[in-house]
């Protein structure tokens, strides 16, 4: 191969990356820009501040490892969207005193069309116990969060409390 066809390919090779870079950069600026605006919605007056956690973990990995056991194989960004929803209350209701939480779980199920509550009910309790057992030592709440995608490709942006409760 000459001299010249392989510097050809290699700038091709670096501008493919660069453009990957690029795009997966802008999916974490649009998910910032739209946490940050619903934030803003939320708590109107209110001060934030973008910092990286003082543990050095991320909230949004970990809200994606929690929920990651229960995608059962559904890539649509609804039904993921759904689950990060639900487990966001079942991670902030983790912080919670005993008796509050149970009485936030049975007000969430309540949404649940009647012939879906048994299943949601396992699926909370589940949870709950995965919550307890695998990531107790993470007391952060969970203010907001956004899903954004491009194509296949998808960001989660999350706005946590920055120390723990």
């Amino acid at each position: 191969m000459s001299h010249r066809k392989k510097n050809k390919r290699q700038a091709k090779q670096r501008r493919r990356e660069r453009r990957r870079i690029e795009r997966k950069r802008s999916l974490a600026e649009r998910g910032e820009r739209a946490v940050l605006h619903r934030t803003r919605q939320m708590l109107p007056g209110e001060q934030f501040v973008v910092a990286k956690p003082a543990d050095g973990v991320k909230m949004s990995e970990l809200l994606e490892d929690f929920v990651a056991p229960y995608c059962n194989g559904d890539d649509s960004k609804v039904y993921y969207e759904q689950l990060l929803g639900l487990g966001t209350i079942v991670w902030n209701a983790a912080l919670m005193p005993p008796e509050d939480r149970e009485n936030a779980m049975r007000e969430l199920l309540a949404t649940f069309p009647p012939e879906h509550r048994a299943e949601g009910w396992a699926l909370v309790k589940d949870m709950q116990a995965r919550r307890e057992r695998e990531f107790a030592n993470y007391r952060r709440f969970i203010i907001n969060y956004a899903l954004v995608a491009d194509g296949p490709r998808r960001h989660l942006t999350v706005a946590s409390t920055p120390v723990p409760l």
